[in-house]
């Protein structure tokens, strides 16, 4: 039996680079399910260029569309809170883009307009659906590897390092909800919160970021003052020990020719 589409509008998908183009579009595409119908970007110029490359029949038009049922947010992360709430409004479901906000109270804000309307909703943490990592919980699960007693991660980022170009000058700043902890620290955290218990005892999770304020970072030819955490401590309590574990950021910086990215490392202690 024929199920009905999903009509999906999607802001943030411009055709020369972004999420939109390169992750939002090819998998909204090669789903039965769902069909994009509409498309928004900053400039009507390029949702119109988006929209002929595509096959898109409505550029430039969104919330208001009735022949859009879901609405789907992949620009900045400081303007998630506006377009989500006005998508939200005019009654949408709506699927947006980690960081779901820059603040945690424009985040709850989004939710509680999601419940109260009805509409479903859902922020881009995908990891925890890649099967790959659900591969990998399930034979932790059914002990293949036997007793867990600890877990080191390593992630390479091009971001946060010592260099930024234009476009990623607004991470360096705390204030617009996009650093080295909420970003790949948020995807990379709840990769771990979706795991299966391990050992024995309760695990309680606490995260406190530590502020390293790097002054006079380079940006292509001006000095970019660095506002955000460059670095963040975990701690994770299991039973009667201390696992204390540090997320940081290292100096290396990234080159866009090269694709060099910054390497994040995860370092742990366990201590009685």
């Amino acid at each position: 039996m024929a199920t009905e589409k999903i009509h999906v509008g999607i802001i943030g998908a411009n055709v020369r680079y972004g999420w939109g183009r390169d992750t939002h579009i090819p998998a909204l595409s090669a789903l039965p399910e769902f069909e994009i119908t509409a498309i928004c970007t900053s400039r009507k110029e390029t949702a119109d260029e988006t929209a002929k490359h595509f096959g898109i029949p409505h550029p430039y038009k969104m919330v208001q569309h009735p022949g859009v049922d879901l609405v789907s947010i992949c620009v900045r992360v400081p303007f998630h809170h506006q377009l989500g709430m006005a998508a939200l409004n005019a009654g949408k479901h709506l699927y947006c883009e980690w960081p779901l906000a820059a603040t945690t109270e424009q985040a709850q804000q989004m939710r509680d307009l999601a419940v109260r309307k009805g509409s479903h909703h859902m922020a881009g943490l995908q990891a925890r659906g890649a099967r790959a990592f659900n591969r990998v919980k399930d034979l932790v699960a059914d002990g293949y590897v036997g007793k867990v007693l600890s877990c080191t991660m390593i992630v390479s980022t091009p971001t946060w390092g010592s260099e930024f170009t234009h476009d990623w000058a607004y991470m360096a700043d705390r204030s617009n909800g996009n650093t080295l902890l909420t970003s790949p620290g948020g995807h990379h955290l709840t990769r771990c919160a979706s795991a299966p218990p391990t050992g024995r005892g309760s695990c309680s999770r606490s995260m406190a970021p530590r502020a390293t304020w790097l002054s006079c970072r380079q940006i292509l030819s001006r000095r970019l003052t660095y506002r955000s955490p460059s670095s963040l401590c975990a701690v994770r309590r299991r039973a009667n020990r201390w696992r204390i574990s540090r997320y940081r950021r290292a100096t290396a910086g990234f080159h866009p020719r090269s694709r060099r990215g910054s390497l994040s490392t995860l370092r742990r202690c366990t201590c009685a």
